[in-house]
Parts: C-alpha cells; structure tokens; sequence
C-alpha cells in the first residue's frame, strides 16, 4: 500500500488549484491580456463579464487549494480532524454541485 506523502493521488488537487489559481491571476493582472481586449473591443472598456469569470477562477482555484491541502495533509498526518473538515467541505461543495 502507497504512503499517502509519495502517492500522487494526494497532491493533484492542491497542484490543479494552484494551477488554475495562477493561470487566473495572470490572466487579471496581465497588461497585454487588457490591451488584447482593447484591440478587440475599440475603445469601450473592457466587459465586466471576462473579469467576473476570472474572478470565480480566483476563488475556486483557492477553494480547490485549501481542500486539496486540508486533504494531503489530514492523510500525511493521519489527523482525524483534518481528515473530518476536508470531508465536510468536499460534503458541501458536492450539496452546493447539486442544488
């Protein structure tokens, strides 16, 4: 049976977090992504509906992080606890899918 430090199952979820996390804030904070949207769009400004989408990017990337966290580190540690939150919030995000 794999140790859940070296099982890569473990650190996929906070790695994708941080991955979509990134490629969110680049994406926000990137003058040459404004200015595309400028050359697109004339002079109007940007929509608020490209900054709306990169903000819930921003927050589930960190929703997925801190998850993924709570998960690879409950399992290293064997921490019940840790192990009970991480169930929880992966309980809520499932009932949050659904509704």
């Amino acid at each position: 049976m794999c140790k859940p430090a070296t099982d890569p199952r473990f650190t996929r979820s906070p790695l994708a977090g941080g991955v979509i996390l990134g490629v969110a804030l680049w994406l926000r904070h990137d003058p040459q992504t404004t200015n595309l949207l400028y050359l697109e769009l004339g002079d109007k400004p940007a929509p608020n509906t490209f900054y709306v989408g990169i903000y819930i990017l921003i927050a589930v990337g960190a929703v997925m992080m801190f998850v993924g966290f709570l998960g690879c580190y409950g399992a290293i540690q064997e921490s019940q606890c840790l192990l009970g939150t991480f169930f929880t919030c992966l309980v809520i995000l499932f009932a949050c899918e659904v509704a």
